[in-house]
């Protein structure tokens, strides 16, 4: 059985049509919603009579930030919590598209495990390039990169060259993620960024020495014996108080910190079952040909706008279970 974590920023309309795709009795679910978006009432009451489903409203989730690993983490806690039985953790965004039905993602999870592979994780090694104070550090610091509408970064002067444009910035270059002491700053949808301090220098190439860098896209599927390892593990807890100032640290943690453990990383499938890899790709109806062929689980993320082909093909390969009307049940399309 799977424990499947869908994280919704907005969009409940789409997000209760995924959500109907998915549902079944013998999974378990965890919808966690940013608590800076208000939840639409008609969907929280559609959601009383699911006695599999948990609804989490607390914590703000800012883009590229360790509030994404709190999320996962916290939602692992509550699905091992709730007594249920479950063998896989799922995360999924509100906006993903699944490409094969729960029973073939539970079958195929099986398959995988009697092979010895119980985690999926797509990850590459990364060597950090490490960004220090000068000599003379500049004072002060200005908002930079305003590359999305729902994150701004604050980045102080030494560090400014790296976020001068998207190009040359951590988010397209990932040696520089764990180059740099980044802070989010939870309730204003942004991170401040600064150089380190030659202690921090320090401290980061230590933990390296230990456990090398690795990056990937933050989509996983890990088995319920490593959520358990992660949420009592002294290696765990150590990785995540290092890794919680690093850029895009949810790009990093589960990465560098299981494929650094020997026992864990000879059972790791270097492939996390999303269609390419869990890039975010635009999907439109020119993506239906490679969506049907491909034997990942998911796909992200939908255009519904562009993407009606899209949409009636999954709505023929996943439809609702009985108990889940959808649409009319969650009152919102």
């Amino acid at each position: 059985m799977i424990a499947f974590l869908i994280q919704i920023h907005g969009n409940f309309d789409y997000a209760a049509r995924l959500l109907g795709w998915i549902w079944r009795p013998r999974h378990s679910y965890v919808i966690g919603v940013n608590r800076d978006v208000e939840i639409p009432p008609a969907f929280v009451e559609s959601l009383r009579h699911l006695e599999n489903v948990i609804l989490t409203h607390d914590v703000p989730v800012v883009w590229s930030g360790v509030s994404s690993i709190a999320a996962w983490l916290g939602a692992m806690r509550a699905l091992l919590r709730n007594g249920r039985g479950w063998s896989w953790f799922v995360n999924i965004t509100g906006a993903d598209i699944p490409l094969k039905t729960p029973e073939y993602m539970a079958d195929a999870l099986h398959g995988f495990a009697s092979n010895g592979l119980h985690d999926h994780v797509s990850a590459f090694d990364v060597t950090p390039r490490y960004v220090t104070f000068s000599a003379n550090p500049t004072r002060g610091a200005a908002e930079m990169l305003a590359v999305r509408r729902d994150c701004r970064f604050i980045v102080h002067a030494d560090a400014a060259a790296h976020f001068a444009e998207t190009a040359v910035s951590p988010i397209i270059h990932p040696e520089l993620r764990a180059g740099l002491h980044c802070v989010e700053l939870a309730g204003h949808d942004a991170h401040y960024a600064r150089p380190l301090y030659g202690f921090e220098l320090e401290m980061r190439k230590a933990f390296f020495r230990r456990f090398p860098c690795r990056c990937g896209r933050g989509w996983v599927i890990l088995s319920r014996a490593t959520c358990e390892w992660l949420l009592a593990a002294p290696e765990a807890k150590e990785a995540y108080a290092v890794m919680q100032t690093f850029f895009s640290a949810e790009e990093m943690y589960f990465h560098t910190l299981l494929y650094a453990m020997p026992d864990k990383a000879e059972h790791i499938n270097n492939n996390n079952l999303r269609f390419h890899k869990g890039h975010p790709e635009t999907v439109t109806d020119a993506f239906l040909a490679e969506l049907q062929a491909d034997p990942s689980f998911f796909a992200r993320k939908i255009e519904p706008g562009a993407a009606q082909a899209v949409l009636d093909w999954v709505e023929s390969l996943c439809p609702p279970h009985p108990r889940f009307s959808g649409r009319n049940q969650i009152g919102l399309m």
